[in-house]
């Protein structure tokens, strides 16, 4: 899979006011499908192997706790009984909020945006 990454809102080109996404990598960050885990690269990039054909949650494992109200990214895949390679999926996080919560240095977030 592709990375974790973080939008954040930018002028767009040629637009006066409004905001375009600017996606980032996220590294360190702890992905739960399963019985299976992985933790994103420099890149943002992980692999998740071995996951069984059905239904299976998919979750972003924070570093410590989140405060009341406030969760996890989390959603839910069906996978098909054949062998299946997904690539170029992302997972957006898009409250900046979480971030403190979900990646190990906030200091290595600052990364360039993705092309």
């Amino acid at each position: 899979m592709q990375p974790a990454i973080q939008s954040r809102k930018q002028p767009g080109v040629g637009e006066t006011g409004s905001a375009a996404s600017v996606l980032r990598p996220l590294p360190g960050i702890h992905i739960v499908a399963g019985a299976s885990t992985a933790t994103t690269d420099a890149e943002g990039g992980f692999v998740l192997r071995q996951l069984p054909a059905g239904d299976i949650d998919v979750q972003i494992v924070p570093m410590s706790q989140l405060p009341p109200g406030m969760t996890a990214p989390s959603g839910r895949v069906h996978m098909p009984r054949d062998p299946l390679s997904v690539e170029e999926a992302s997972i957006v996080i898009s409250n900046p909020e979480l971030l403190r919560y979900l990646a190990p240095e906030p200091d290595r977030l600052s990364s360039p945006p993705r092309p």
